[in-house]
């Protein structure tokens, strides 16, 4: 068994050096008070966020200000810790165009936080073992997911500090991550997934991720 963050590595480097035995990462349940949040710990505080926001409310920063003050309450998260990142780009997504086709589809047909397993052929972590021969499974958790007419759309959120000229680094830290989202979601569903985007919390840019 294998995480995605695990294996993302092997798939964008084709690195071949696989351990037999594998480790789940998971997101922290509450984020914890301090004098700063790592870049991790802010990631992780502002998926939690984007994850509780009510998608039929009037979503500005006012309601994003109560919305954290609600889950201090509910010590999700310790007092204070939300002044540490921005709000901005978590509304920024829920104003765009894509936050809109979000919010315009069927709520039993829209996931966020939406826990997979799926078995993997190993041969595709390492080409020397024959096609067949083994499974491997990978589990993950996606963002953000909803489906349209004509098929799934993805979305994963990342806080990296990235400017528009730099979207080659974010493909070559995380396209193999969501070619397995996109991979996960169409043998699990059955379906197509017809787009997927990086949307990066710091800056608000929305980056569409070409199938390969």
């Amino acid at each position: 068994q294998s995480s995605v963050t695990e294996l993302k590595h092997i798939f964008h480097t084709g690195s071949h050096n696989t351990p037999q035995t594998f480790t789940f990462d998971s997101r922290p349940e509450t984020v914890k008070a301090k004098d700063g949040l790592t870049s991790a710990e802010k990631g992780t505080l502002l998926h939690l966020i984007m994850s509780q926001v009510d998608l039929t409310a009037d979503i500005t920063m006012s309601y994003l200000k109560d919305l954290s003050a609600e889950l201090e309450a509910k010590e999700y998260i310790d007092s204070g810790v939300v002044g540490q990142i921005s709000l901005e780009g978590v509304l920024s997504f829920y104003q765009s165009s894509l936050g809109q086709r979000l919010i315009a589809a069927q709520p039993d047909q829209r996931y966020r936080e939406l826990p997979f397993i799926v078995a993997l052929d190993s041969h595709s972590v390492n080409p020397d073992l024959p096609k067949g021969e083994k499974s491997i499974l990978v589990q993950g958790i996606i963002d953000c997911l909803w489906r349209e007419e004509d098929g799934w759309v993805l979305v994963d959120y990342k806080s990296d500090h990235i400017r528009p000229h730099q979207t080659n680094l974010l493909m070559e830290r995380y396209s193999g991550q969501i070619a397995l989202y996109r991979y996960a979601v169409e043998q699990i569903l059955k379906e197509p997934v017809k787009e997927s985007y990086f949307y990066l919390t710091s800056t608000g840019m929305m980056v569409k991720v070409e199938s390969v």
